[in-house]
């Protein structure tokens, strides 16, 4: 015991550089202070003779993260450089931008954006975990206070999110995926029968099933609840779906397709398609509004734009209402064939 307490200021001062580090790469790491504080406020609670050596870590901790931020500023140790970057957050975002989800387009982000994303590119095997996990804190024989330690980060990003002025996509709450997927890890202690308990591998088994069916599509999974990832664009927009991934996609469809004599493309990126061997010539506005004989490759995320445009402008250019498309390049370009008459 005396050789782990001797450790525990290393440890502590270990936290410290690691969080310096963290606050460095992203703002959003400022939530690791709220965190650490309610987590030892949890320890303390349980263990009340080490609320001293809990106390004194956490200083420890603290003065190590400042020095490293300071360093990390050129050694020059002025929070006010820090305090500077902290402000510009929210000042380069797209004016006039549309936030969309479930379909509609809104000028103002919902608060609950991230709870319904999270919802809808989460695999239904692991909601159904999670809704174990938490229905575990009610049982006595449950390990609480580990599900505890794990819920807290979590439920803290979740909550923070919802307070987010660009409520954009998923990715923003990436932070709380782990603690969440480490929650269901104690399922097992929470099943008391072999035949529940067969309920949790089958669910596990589920996922790991939806996720090898889905590669390498990941960025644009939609659950099977809601349609799966072909009714993307009907649902999320963004990076939830759409970040230029599927230009090889695209490609490797013109290379099955060589009787094409002229692809028609609308992407959302910045790399040149041409780079990955796509061949094709953007879509001319006036075939926006009525398509010519042709095919056509649009981005996910330009669909979606196309509707924000009929919402707010009542301009009858709704690909996703009016088209129904041939093919799909991954999930997140779609590909339309129109003949002579359509």
């Amino acid at each position: 015991m005396a050789a782990q307490k001797g450790t525990r200021p290393a440890i502590w001062a270990l936290t410290g550089f690691v969080t310096g580090l963290a606050l460095l790469s992203k703002f959003t790491a400022l939530l690791l202070g709220p965190t650490f504080i309610l987590l030892a406020l949890l320890y303390c609670i349980r263990n009340r003779s080490e609320t001293i050596d809990v106390l004194k870590g956490l200083v420890i901790a603290g003065i190590v993260t400042i020095l490293v931020v300071g360093a990390g500023y050129n050694l020059t140790f002025n929070p006010m450089l820090y305090l500077d970057g902290l402000s510009r957050i929210y000042t380069t975002g797209a004016p006039g931008y549309q936030y969309y989800l479930l379909g509609e387009a809104s000028e103002t982000p919902w608060w609950y954006y991230h709870l319904a994303a999270f919802g809808l590119k989460t695999p239904a095997s692991i909601l159904l975990l999670l809704g174990l996990s938490i229905g575990g804190l009610f049982l006595k024989h449950s390990n609480r206070e580990t599900t505890w330690f794990l819920a807290i980060p979590a439920i803290l990003k979740l909550l923070v999110s919802c307070f987010d002025q660009t409520n954009l996509g998923f990715r923003r709450i990436l932070p709380a995926v782990p603690f969440l997927l480490l929650m269901t890890a104690g399922i097992p202690s929470v099943l008391l029968t072999i035949s529940t308990r067969w309920v949790h591998l089958g669910l596990v088994l589920i996922t790991v099933t939806s996720s090898t069916v889905t590669f390498p599509h990941y960025l644009s999974y939609i659950n099977q609840i809601v349609g799966g990832p072909d009714r993307g664009p009907h649902l999320l927009d963004d990076s939830n779906l759409d970040w230029g991934q599927d230009l090889p996609s695209l490609a490797q469809w013109q290379q099955q397709h060589p009787e094409l004599d002229e692809l028609k493309l609308m992407y959302f990126g910045n790399v040149r398609p041409e780079h990955y061997g796509v061949c094709s010539l953007p879509i001319p506005e006036q075939d926006i509004l009525q398509p010519r004989p042709g095919h056509y490759a649009i981005s996910a995320h330009n669909l979606v734009w196309l509707r924000k445009i009929k919402q707010r402008t009542g301009q009858d250019i709704d690909w996703l209402s009016k088209y129904e498309p041939v093919a799909r390049a991954g999930y997140s370009i779609y590909l339309y064939n129109f003949p002579s008459t359509h």
